[in-house]
C-alpha cells in the first residue's frame, strides 16, 4: 500500500528512524502511487509496485558532532501480490555513520544517488 493509503483501512507504507544521539528523519517523501482497480472493492487502492524509493533528510542533534552515531531505519509494508496479502511486514537495516565535529572538512559522496533538497 502507498503513503497516504487509500483507503483509509489500509495498512500505509511507513518509514522511521531511530538513534542513539537523537538523530531525526524530515521531510520523507514517498513515490507516487498507482491505483489498482480490485473486484469487490468501491475504490482504487493506492498501491506501489514492484520499487519504490522513499526519500527523507537526517536531522542530526548538536550532541552528536564528532561521534558515531547508530541509526536503525525501519520500513513497514504490507506484501500483496495479485490474489492476497500477507501480515504486515518490517525491513530493518541498522548501520553507524561518522558525525562530522563542527568545521571538520567533510568528502561528498554518492551525490548520484541523492537528489538535491527541495
Amino acid at each position: 500500500n502507498a503513503n497516504p493509503a487509500s483507503p483509509d483501512s489500509s495498512v500505509p507504507t511507513t518509514f522511521s528512524l531511530k538513534s542513539k544521539y537523537g538523530t531525526k528523519l524530515v521531510r520523507i517523501r514517498y513515490p507516487a502511487s498507482k491505483k489498482l482497480t480490485v473486484k469487490d472493492f468501491d475504490a482504487p487502492i493506492l498501491i506501489y509496485e514492484k520499487r519504490a524509493v522513499i526519500y527523507g533528510e537526517f536531522e542530526i542533534p548538536a550532541a552528536a558532532a564528532g561521534k558515531t552515531e547508530e541509526l536503525e531505519l525501519t520500513v513497514r509494508y504490507l506484501p500483496c501480490n495479485d490474489n492476497r496479502c500477507l501480515r504486515p511486514t518490517t525491513a530493518t537495516l541498522t548501520g553507524k555513520i561518522a558525525i562530522a565535529a563542527p568545521g571538520a572538512a567533510v568528502k561528498r559522496i554518492n551525490d548520484n544517488l541523492f537528489p538535491p533538497a527541495r
